[in-house]
């Protein structure tokens, strides 16, 4: 079936507008000079999430979460790789609507050379309309002008409408996700480099070896796991100490007489075992643990100076470690063959004392995304995150050495030339 004149014009268009476009002197000359003043923009797709409960997840409010990129702008060769993932995640979560502003005067003369470009230097036909012999021409609008007499399509104006459809159709969306990729790409290195400069540095932590340990996870509504660990790292003593929480229904004194039997049974452990430290896990409930040990310690102090029998040594230091990860050791395959007649929730315990004395060889049994080593981790390449992670991990082991007479499986796999294999030999 023949095309009437308008469609014939309208197929014609779309193949100027894409023969123009993908030339590649137009792509060249198009992102070298829209990209300057092109902003990187954000906004929050509701106004409704600042009110009332719309948008809630976890007990915060999505405008919350999103407050710093509600009216975001930045040029692109200055937005910050924090800032580029955080915009990427709010707008896969639905949260945030985002696109690249371009500059009106960078746009104009873009569009400019691009119509110079297109005539390839040699000057347009005479003007003419564009349409059939039997006068169904195309108007201005792209309709039929069938006999309404209205103003034809010259060949310049059909030209100039290819041109700006291409732009805006083609080109445009092209370019922005490109510039787009590129700022994910390098805000993913940069944050790889974070991620492993804050990696090594935990793992190359200064060890605090030949100290029995007191390691306290913190717990409010299960309580606090208790775990006393030998200069060796074996476990020498277990135990869950409840904390007294305001309104946790204990009539009266109850919270004090739970509070002192908490301290009692600290102190029984901390004198039984000759403890030389105390370390507390940084997760919830941390402040309520460190008031406990607090009191107990001052209690131990007391009695040492009043010279009470059955204390080995003054207790007097306790520290904050970091529990990242502890809950992933507790059921992983390394816990169950080195803890396995020990509760789970009690392994975290024993993993945090084993931090203090050496924070290499524990660290390297859990996984090194499971450390928190950065903000915005899971939006970042996990293949290429685990790959740079697992490469940090091997280069801090090869640097410090191991001893093979006590070195776990976990962390001799990590030394160059051993397979995991040999390492369990």
């Amino acid at each position: 079936e023949a095309l009437g004149a308008a469609e014939a014009l309208a197929g014609a268009r779309d193949i100027v507008a894409e023969e123009v476009m993908e030339q590649p002197a137009v792509r060249a000359r198009g992102r070298a000079t829209l990209k300057r003043g092109a902003c990187l923009q954000s906004t929050l797709k509701s106004p409704k999430l600042f009110k009332g409960k719309e948008g809630k997840e976890g007990g915060h409010s999505r405008a919350q979460t999103y407050r710093t990129y509600a009216e975001f702008s930045s040029v692109l060769s200055r937005v910050q790789p924090h800032h580029v993932l955080a915009i990427n995640r709010g707008e896969r979560e639905k949260a945030l609507a985002v696109e690249v502003a371009l500059d009106p005067d960078a746009v104009k003369r873009f569009k400019l050379w691009l119509r110079i470009h297109s005539l390839d230097g040699s000057p347009p036909p005479p003007r003419q309309q564009l349409g059939g012999a039997s006068g169904g021409g195309v108007s201005r609008g792209g309709a039929s002008g069938g006999g309404g007499g209205g103003a034809h399509e010259s060949w310049d104006e059909a030209l100039g409408f290819a041109l700006d459809d291409g732009f805006k159709r083609l080109l445009l969306p092209s370019l922005v996700r490109e510039w787009r990729a590129e700022l994910l790409a390098a805000a993913e290195a940069k944050s790889l480099e974070v991620y492993a400069l804050n990696l090594r540095q935990k793992l190359l932590q200064p060890p605090l070896k030949g100290k029995v340990i007191l390691a306290v996870d913190p717990g409010l509504r299960t309580g606090c796991k208790v775990a006393v660990v030998s200069v060796t790292g074996l476990p020498l003593a277990s135990a869950t100490l409840m904390l007294p929480l305001k309104g946790g229904g204990l009539a009266g004194g109850g919270a004090a007489l739970r509070h002192k039997a908490a301290v009692q049974k600290l102190l029984g452990l901390l004198k039984e075992h000759g403890v030389e430290l105390v370390a507390i896990g940084n997760g919830t409930g941390s402040r309520e643990a460190e008031a406990l040990v607090v009191d107990a310690l001052t209690e131990l102090q007391g009695n040492n100076e009043k010279g009470s029998e059955g204390s080995r040594g003054a207790v007097l230091r306790y520290t904050i470690v970091d529990e990242s990860g502890a809950s992933v050791y507790s059921a992983s395959r390394h816990a169950t063959k080195e803890l396995p007649g020990m509760d789970v929730a009690l392994r975290g315990a024993v993993s945090l004392a084993r931090r203090v004395q050496d924070p290499l060889a524990e660290l390297v049994k859990i996984d090194p995304k499971a450390l928190g080593v950065g903000m915005y981790q899971h939006d970042v390449d996990q293949k290429m995150l685990a790959s740079e992670l697992a490469r940090v991990v091997s280069s801090a082991v090869n640097a410090v050495g191991v001893d093979v007479n006590q070195a776990s499986p976990a962390l001799l796999t990590y030394v160059s030339g051993l397979t995991p294999r040999l390492a369990e030999l």
